[in-house]
């Protein structure tokens, strides 16, 4: 669908996007993907519950100003990304991706990318809990002249990640500028044939 979405909940009253099966399976249903190109919009989830989809939030803007608040909500059982943000063709985005629980993610947990010239990516990525992603736990990345401008990876906790715990690239003259804290990585690399296993992976054309 296209943005704006709001789906807030409470503590004691989650919101919940799940399958209609009696015997539910991961990929049941495809999960949520936002797709922004009416301006300036915004995704905001808090108190949710969603499970048994191919992917869990994806949120694609292109050309446009986007923010993104994803908090204290869970996501598992899904076979591809947890949560999933990207900026193409000069797009502007904010994201705040805190205090969420991210469990048997088939993909990466949480995957947040600029691409193209002039698209940038701000925000903060703290105090979640990520737990068994086939995938990399956290993943930022800038490709094509982009720049992550200002970003705070804080206080996770990471454990039984196929790949990484932690993965970041920049390339093509792109540049990223980030704050990386406090995090809690275990058990990263359980999948024996990936090319990348560590706890923490930078890669980089460009200054950080």
């Amino acid at each position: 669908f296209q943005a704006p979405l709001s789906a807030v909940g409470t503590d004691a009253s989650p919101i919940i996007f799940t399958s209609s099966s009696s015997t539910p399976a991961v990929g049941d249903w495809r999960g949520i993907h936002a797709s922004d190109d009416e301006g300036a919009q915004s995704i905001t989830m808090a108190y949710c519950e969603l499970s048994y989809a191919e992917l869990g939030v994806d949120v694609k803007a292109d050309n446009r100003t986007v923010n993104v608040d994803i908090t204290h909500t869970t996501i598992e059982h899904v076979s591809g990304n947890g949560i999933y943000v990207y900026g193409l063709n000069t797009s502007t985005l904010t994201t705040v991706l805190d205090n969420n629980t991210l469990t048997d993610i088939g993909g990466t947990g949480i995957d947040v990318y600029a691409s193209t010239a002039s698209s940038t990516l701000s925000g903060s990525i703290s105090h979640n809990s990520i737990t068994s992603a086939a995938g990399h736990g956290i993943v930022f990345l800038a490709y094509n002249a982009s720049q992550i401008t200002s970003l705070t990876i804080d206080d996770n906790t990471i454990d039984s990640i196929g790949n990484c715990g932690i993965y970041t690239r920049s390339y093509n003259g792109s540049s990223i500028t980030a704050e990386v804290s406090n995090n809690t990585i275990t058990n990263s690399g359980t999948n024996t044939s990936a090319s990348t296993r560590e706890g923490i992976y930078i890669q980089t054309d460009a200054a950080y």
